[in-house]
């Protein structure tokens, strides 16, 4: 895999330099909840079929985030001075991956678990690194509900993770999130009592075919289909 400068550009601006908040909200305590962060050693283990690949060139190459471009690997000076400056006291960090760690449970079940857990063992160390700023969402192996049960109790009781965070449906597979094998799962959020916070990602082919894709027009393809 590129490295995250070749692949996202270097920071191309100081930070937000405005906060967005009425005057009477700037007292309050803002903490960020969709607040990614990626680790290219681990995310170059994840396959990337044309069409997904394709799509997040279209997404990255877009004007509209040439401000993040250089900015997801960083949990260190540069976004501590962004959430300075944008008024955020502390951000939730979740892993980056629209293909994730259940696209690799496609065609290796058992390697997807063990990279959700490197994932997390990751995240551990980016929370630790400024336990006051930061707080974080687990990345789960839904491919394998039993072994994402245990990977919520062990993100949640023993590194102390605030909840869990799925991107779109379980890997290639197209299968989603109401189905009954996930029941289990679901279950283990409300006894732990944390949230499962649920991002857009890539849809399966067939659905972006059918209901997002808009002739010679990829980069609003790309806005429709993960804003879905």
């Amino acid at each position: 895999m590129a490295q995250p400068d070749s692949l996202y550009g270097r920071p191309s601006t100081v930070g937000p330099g405005t906060t967005y908040f009425r005057p009477e909200a700037l007292g309050i305590r803002t903490i960020g909840v969709e607040e990614h962060i990626m680790f290219p050693r681990l995310m170059s283990r994840v396959p990337k079929d044309s069409y997904s690949s394709a799509i997040m060139k279209s997404m990255m190459s877009n004007p509209s985030v040439t401000y993040v471009k250089g900015r997801s690997t960083d949990s260190g000076g540069q976004r501590i001075r962004d959430m300075d400056e944008g008024g955020v006291a502390v951000q939730v960090l979740s892993s980056v991956g629209l293909p994730n760690c259940t696209h690799r449970g496609d065609t290796d079940p058992k390697r997807g678990v063990e990279l959700a857990k490197e994932i997390n063992n990751e995240l551990k160390k980016a929370v630790d690194s400024n336990p006051s700023r930061f707080k974080a969402f687990a990345e789960l192996p839904m491919h394998d509900p039993e072994a994402s049960i245990a990977e919520l109790h062990r993100c949640v009781k023993e590194m102390g993770f605030v909840g869990a965070m799925l991107s779109g449906t379980i890997g290639g597979s197209g299968k989603l999130l109401d189905g009954p094998e996930f029941d289990p799962v679901l279950s283990a959020f409300e006894e732990l009592d944390v949230p499962l916070y649920l991002h857009p990602a890539i849809p399966p082919k067939a659905i972006w075919d059918r209901y997002y894709a808009i002739e010679s027009k990829p980069d609003l393809s790309a806005a429709f289909g993960l804003a879905r």
